[in-house]
């Protein structure tokens, strides 16, 4: 992408490419929450209804072990976060430290 801002003469366009999508990446996920917090308060979504009925394991979304429902065996609540997106962070975190950490040249190269 950067050689074909520099093919039209914008050598700076990657760079605004990249700030730009990164602006509207913080702004979708900021004005999202926004917008479901105003959703719930109004009582137009449809899973969650009223948020004083909602515990404080809820909130938190670990699910106990007897209560877990059936889908192999959930180990959270899709309300709070996805599982699968959760185990990716469990096994993708520790993979990240020992790349990064302990391969300097790996790491100057990025």
């Amino acid at each position: 992408m950067a050689g074909t801002f520099e093919e039209l003469g914008f050598a700076g366009g990657s760079d605004l490419a990249l700030g730009l999508a990164t602006i509207g990446l913080i702004f979708g996920v900021i004005l999202g929450i926004i917008l479901i917090n105003y959703a719930v308060k109004k009582g137009k979504t449809e899973i969650i209804t009223n948020t004083r009925e909602i515990s404080l394991k809820e909130q938190a979304g670990i699910v106990e072990f007897d209560n877990r429902v059936s889908a192999g065996k959930l180990t959270t609540r899709t309300e709070s976060i996805e599982p699968l997106s959760l185990h990716f962070a469990y096994v993708g975190w520790p993979l990240d430290w020992v790349i990064l950490c302990n391969n300097p040249w790996f790491y100057w190269k990025i």
